[in-house]
């Protein structure tokens, strides 16, 4: 008896041969670049038409006993942030990403590295949740972070 999806390639890795480039991963990473570009340049307009209105950002790491600690942040904080800073003041950039995608979900994996007033201040993981919205674009609904450094 046939197995369903026999043969289907894993979750964020394109059905063809190794050279084929998927067209919905180069989106979800072009909306990902977009995202950290405008956080890095404090265009708050464009940060918040690539974020879902209930996206909520999430911090994880350790408290001062070294438990774990979660602080949740709403869209509207980084936005306001974003609207007060100086272009450049905040500089995220990403690397190594991997990405997953089925149908209108994404998730984006990758390390990351913050900046303020060109003073390194953070290194870590991030988790990007994306959805596909009704005009075809992608917008993140969840982003969650590690602190290393």
């Amino acid at each position: 008896e046939p197995t369903p999806n026999a043969g289907a390639a894993p979750f964020g890795v394109p059905s063809g041969g190794d050279d084929e480039r998927d067209e919905t991963i180069e989106q979800i990473l072009q909306t990902v670049h977009q995202l950290f570009e405008a956080f890095s340049n404090s265009d708050a307009a464009t940060f918040s038409s690539l974020v879902d209105d209930d996206a909520r950002f999430v911090r994880t790491g350790y408290d001062e006993e070294g438990a774990p600690e979660v602080v949740s942040y709403p869209k509207e904080y980084f936005v306001s942030t974003l609207t007060s800073a100086k272009k450049g003041h905040l500089q995220e950039r990403i690397s190594q990403p991997f990405v997953q995608h089925r149908d209108t979900m994404a998730h984006v994996w990758c390390r990351y590295a913050l900046s303020v007033g060109g003073e390194p201040r953070y290194t870590g993981v991030k988790s990007i949740q994306l959805r596909l919205a009704a005009d075809g674009g992608w917008r993140a609904v969840n982003i969650c972070d590690t602190i290393d450094s």
